[in-house]
């Protein structure tokens, strides 16, 4: 809770924003969220901003096991009463009235302006609890803010809405909001790393979601900043534009916050102990991204496990970012690996289309598509400018007629990133994607899992 005898401004100083996103799994861990609340407070004054860019509602497990579902996020925006607020495609995943409910009931504005229309008896106006945009004092300073959400959110989290053109939609409200006087006009963007989209726009500043890697640059004037996982950036607009990130791992701890969320993981029943990793099992961005890795090696054997399948897969960006798996290990931190209600299935694939999907794997994997793959039954082999050169399946040759089965979550399939890969080639559902790994945890695969050469050049 901000604090009566935080720091206060003077008139002269110039507009702060302190700046999160995607804090998805970080309400599972009590400390983390309580420092991240802690820092917020301490750098916080009357010419600060506190905004968020989407995906701050989380995912995670506390998510999953808890009746709050999304709401769990309710208790730090209460504590903390941020200003603005913009949607990310999680907030849509329970429905366009859940996430709609959170927003007529936490304390920050929130903001969409490419919103088409919201599909509640086809209204074309924005329902209560979200705006376009909106005007904040800052100091002796006015801000404009403008929320917009990615325009394929529709597709990623199965919202009955339609997305227009984000870049638009920030011009058009930035015209509106200068005139209404704003000084800064600040863009909140569920778009990820787009600089096409900052040089596009009308705005000082775009503070981006959706991506959890670091990013700090100037776009034609503007200037774009992301977070990596659980950091907060504090960018300041005036004469001397700056940005300073936060890792928050040091920060003062809320304890009110802390314990709220220790006490709903007790409640909730995931700080059972489900295996022991004496080495640790690292889950940064590098590693999920970076070829084959333990954490994908043990996901997609609990999905090919769980399924009785030839081969399993798994999407790399569904690996969330988080503290190493290491110690004692628990439920909550192994559905916190891949945090989501999805269920597993199994697809029939022939031999061709598997090789098709696993094109997507790589050493490393290719960033500028953010996609790529995990695998787990097969072993794939590229040259050494990564093209595919083979692919085995259960230690055989791949046979592009044979039919082969595939066990991943149902996602891929449902949004159709890959194109082999389709709701019409599931043959079979086996529940929430989790609780296999979960199961796979406590028959000893998470303490076992190695690398094991199933991504490689040679």
């Amino acid at each position: 809770m901000p604090s009566d005898d935080r720091p206060r401004c003077d008139s002269n100083r110039p507009v702060r924003l302190l700046h999160y996103a995607d804090l998805e799994n970080v309400y599972d861990h009590p400390e983390r969220v309580g420092r991240l609340a802690g820092r917020i407070d301490a750098l916080r004054d009357d010419a600060t901003l506190v905004v968020g860019a989407g995906d701050d509602t989380a995912l995670g497990t506390l998510a999953l096991f808890t009746d709050a579902g999304r709401a769990q996020a309710r208790p730090f925006f209460e504590a903390l009463s941020p200003d603005a607020e913009t949607f990310g495609n999680h907030e849509f995943d329970r429905g366009v009235e859940r996430a709609l409910e959170l927003a007529r009931t936490t304390p920050q504005a929130w903001l969409c302006a490419n919103v088409a229309d919201w599909a509640d008896g086809g209204r074309s106006t924005f329902p209560d609890g979200v705006s376009p945009s909106a005007t904040f004092d800052a100091g002796d300073r006015r801000v404009g803010v403008v929320g917009v959400a990615h325009p394929k959110t529709a597709e990623m989290s199965g919202a009955d809405l339609q997305f227009t053109d984000p870049a638009a939609a920030v011009n058009r409200e930035a015209a509106r909001l200068r005139e209404r006087g704003a000084d800064r006009v600040v863009a909140l963007a569920h778009l990820g790393d787009d600089p096409a989209f900052a040089a596009a726009v009308d705005a000082d500043a775009v503070l981006c979601g959706h991506e959890t890697e670091r990013r700090i640059r100037r776009v034609e004037g503007t200037l774009l900043v992301q977070t990596a996982d659980g950091e907060l950036a504090e960018v300041t607009l005036g004469d001397d534009t700056d940005v300073t990130v936060h890792d928050v791992a040091d920060a003062p701890l809320d304890e009110d916050v802390t314990a709220t969320y220790r006490r709903r993981r007790a409640a909730a029943g995931v700080d059972a102990v489900v295996a022991r990793v004496d080495d640790p099992i690292e889950r940064t961005p590098d590693v999920r991204y970076g070829g084959e890795c333990r954490l994908g090696n043990f996901v997609t054997d609990a999905y090919r496990a769980g399924a009785d399948a030839d081969v399993g897969l798994v999407h790399s960006a569904s690996l969330r970012e988080g503290p190493p798996l290491a110690g004692d290990v628990t439920v909550g931190d192994v559905v916190g690996v891949a945090p989501f209600p999805t269920t597993l299935v199994e697809l029939e694939l022939s031999g061709s289309d598997l090789r098709a999907a696993v094109e997507w794997t790589g050493e490393p994997f290719g960033r500028d598509d953010g996609v790529g793959l995990h695998v787990s039954g097969a072993c794939v082999r590229r040259d050494e400018d990564g093209d595919l050169r083979a692919v085995r399946v259960g230690g055989e040759p791949l046979d592009a007629g044979a039919t082969y089965s595939v066990a991943l979550m149902n996602y891929l399939p449902s949004v159709e990133q890959f194109p082999t890969l389709t709701t019409d080639d599931v043959v079979a559902e086996y529940g929430p994607q989790y609780e296999h790994l979960v199961a796979h945890a406590r028959a000893g695969g998470l303490a076992a899992v190695e690398c094991e050469g199933r991504i490689r050049r040679e």
